[in-house]
């Protein structure tokens, strides 16, 4: 059984209506350990020939068995895996990662070692073999040709491939780096099947054990150049071959698919991290464009995810207090201040609130003007009323000591007009006494008074009431009071009971919801294509890379991982931005009053709507990049 054999093997290129024979009937076995050599006249097929053998071009006749097993019914990912598992090809134009050093290049195709200490020592064994030793920092564009040439030669050692592919692998040295290059391809390749594409013969006839001359797309001649054909390795058992077979078959356990997995992810990173700063401007600017979409969503989060959370939160019959319990008689009558004290000792309540009116405001608002030396800036604060609160150390003023004193609650914002003498501008016959800010702005601001203070703005004092609030603790103490309160003949709840909406209020609230969905998404959809735009022509300056990595062997589900996670490391400076921006909230007043604060469910939003981005974008540069056979782009493409 022969290591390799072509059998009747014929290529057809069409192209625009026109049909073309690369090669046709072609015929010819190989055996490891032997170098041969393939020449012919410009457009004779020679490279064709190689193209087919490495799996990067199709054939439309006879077939091409590897081991003994035919591969005309191999799919995309069974020519990868025989790409990954054979194939090191050595091209003409070197067609090395020029963005990458010498010792990343060698490195990406060792992706086969787990152990990345291992790795990084073989690499660096192959490049001393080669003698690239004092450049191992070097990147490829700063290469000479030999060197350039050397470091692919030890990158097609590194993946320790049975067949190594050189087309024209000399074709742009001088004579003298010729001489060395074939000698090391000689060197290296004793115990490998080595094909080399030449249009001197002259230069590899000293070393060539066979010469097969093309012709017109055929094989015209094909004979030894009597030096010694090495005999193949019988290293593999018959049972490792049929292993290496069903492998490239895609026959594999559950243990083994797993273990590919973990070693496609692991890769996939080790890929990204490299693609990423191999070109540090492309990666700048991608990082400045990702700043500003991460901001962008953002802001799209700030002004429509509030109203999706707003949508779906529950609406309840009284204002959320802790620890607050309202009462009222359940038979209609009114009961006295007296009455309603009385119950509150009973039960334990800390606070007894007789008319309650003032706490369930929503709608009234915090007047605060201050004169800035030619005119009033005024700011209003939609406020809640509270009793009794204890916020800490004020940042102004100090706590109600007397009738008529309130204590405002306010976001950080309101620096930016209130100071120490400021004109509050807030209820007729109550004084500010002091002030507490809040960095979290999308909490409402409050009012704090005393029960006197609250008294006189309510101005009912020794009257009856049909409903009134008792403070407990905590709301837990406020639960096991309304059993008892209920006892008492009285209507008692905590003000978590929420309130059936009728039907136009939930049709409402789903047409708010659907529109404030709608519109997230549409602007994130907006904002992938408007980024494509901008990095669509950057981005394309990946495409030789990637078709050099896939031509490397490395399967295409690694690379386009690769590209995913490329792109998850630019959002970093995104995310940065947007946890800058929410600490700038934090301590800058002026920011505090433009942006709002996000609650969990939002920054969750915010984190699903930057991976479905990241998708999305990543999504659409891998279609440009991988719109084009490995062929195609690296002979220049849709470029030319």
């Amino acid at each position: 059984m022969a290591f390799l054999e072509l059998k009747n093997i014929g290529k057809i290129y069409v192209s625009e209506g026109n049909v073309a024979v690369g090669i046709r009937g072609v015929n010819a076995t190989f055996e490891k350990g032997e170098f041969v050599a393939i020449t012919g006249a410009s457009g004779s097929g020679k490279s064709t020939l190689l193209n087919v053998i490495s799996g990067m071009d199709s054939y439309e006749e006879g077939e091409l068995y590897i081991e003994g097993h035919p591969t005309s019914h191999y799919v995309q990912a069974e020519w990868e895996e025989y790409r990954k598992e054979y194939i090191s090809f050595i091209f003409a134009d070197y067609n090395i990662l020029e963005s990458f050093t010498v010792l990343q290049n060698v490195e990406m195709a060792l992706m086969h070692i787990d152990d990345t200490k291992e790795r990084k020592r073989r690499a660096l064994e192959l490049i001393d073999r080669v003698g690239l030793t004092p450049w191992l920092k070097h990147k490829g564009s700063k290469l000479s040709g030999g060197q350039k040439q050397r470091t692919v030669i030890a990158r097609a050692l590194a993946k320790d491939s049975p067949i190594i592919l050189a087309d024209e692998p000399t074709g742009n040295l001088d004579s003298e780096t010729s001489k060395e290059i074939i000698a090391l391809l000689k060197e290296v390749s004793q115990d490998k099947l080595l094909i080399v594409v030449t249009h001197n013969f002259d230069q590899v006839e000293q070393q060539a054990t066979r010469h097969i001359r093309i012709f017109d797309g055929a094989v015209e001649s094909d004979k030894e150049m009597g030096g010694e054909v090495i005999a193949p390795a019988m290293s593999e058992t018959e049972n490792e071959v049929t292993e290496k077979k069903e492998l490239l078959l895609g026959h594999e356990d559950r243990k083994t698919r797993l273990g590919k997995m973990r070693t496609s992810w692991k890769n996939a990173c080790i890929l990204g991290k490299a693609l990423l700063w191999s070109k540090p401007k492309l990666t700048i600017f991608l990082g400045i464009v990702m700043i500003v979409a991460s901001l962008g969503i953002f802001l799209d989060c700030a002004m429509y995810g509030a109203n999706m959370m707003e949508a779906v939160q529950k609406s309840t019959v009284f204002r959320k207090m802790d620890g607050r319990v309202v009462i009222a008689p359940q038979d209609g009558t009114e009961f006295t201040e007296k009455t309603i004290k009385q119950w509150g000792e009973e039960t334990g309540a800390k606070k007894v609130i007789t008319n309650d009116s003032l706490l369930e405001t929503t709608q009234s608002y915090i007047y605060i003007s201050t004169y800035n030396g030619s005119d009033y800036d005024d700011q209003g604060y939609e406020f809640i009323v509270v009793m009794d609160k204890d916020y800490g150390t004020p940042d102004v003023g100090h706590y109600p000591e007397k009738r008529g004193e309130v204590f405002l609650y306010l976001p950080l914002g309101a620096k930016t007009v209130i100071n120490k003498n400021t004109e509050y501008d807030i209820i007729a016959g109550a004084t500010v006494a002091g002030v507490k800010y809040f960095v979290d702005n999308r909490k409402t601001a409050e009012i704090m008074m005393t029960g006197e203070t609250y008294d006189s703005l309510c101005g009912y004092m020794n009257e009856s009431y049909k409903q009134a609030s008792l403070i407990y603790e905590n709301d837990s103490e406020a639960k096991a009071a309304v059993e008892v309160l209920r006892s008492k003949g009285l209507y008692a709840s905590t003000t978590e009971v929420t309130r059936q909406r009728d039907i136009w209020e939930l049709l409402e609230v789903l047409m708010t919801f659907v529109f404030a969905m709608f519109t997230f998404v549409l602007g994130i959809i907006m904002l992938v294509l408007l980024v494509n735009l901008i990095t669509k022509k950057s981005i394309r300056s990946l495409r030789p890379d990637v078709a050099i990595l896939r031509s490397m062997g490395i399967p295409t589900d690694v690379v386009k991982k690769s590209m995913y996670i490329r792109m998850m490391l630019t959002l970093i400076p995104g995310v940065l931005a947007i946890i800058v921006m929410q600490i700038l909230m934090a301590v800058v007043p002026r920011m505090n009053r433009m942006f709002t604060f996000l609650t969990l469910g939002q920054y969750l939003l915010i984190i699903v709507a930057l991976l479905a981005f990241v998708f999305l974008l990543t999504r659409k540069q891998i279609q440009n990049l991988f719109d084009e056979s490995v062929r195609k782009t690296l002979r220049g493409g849709a470029d030319k």
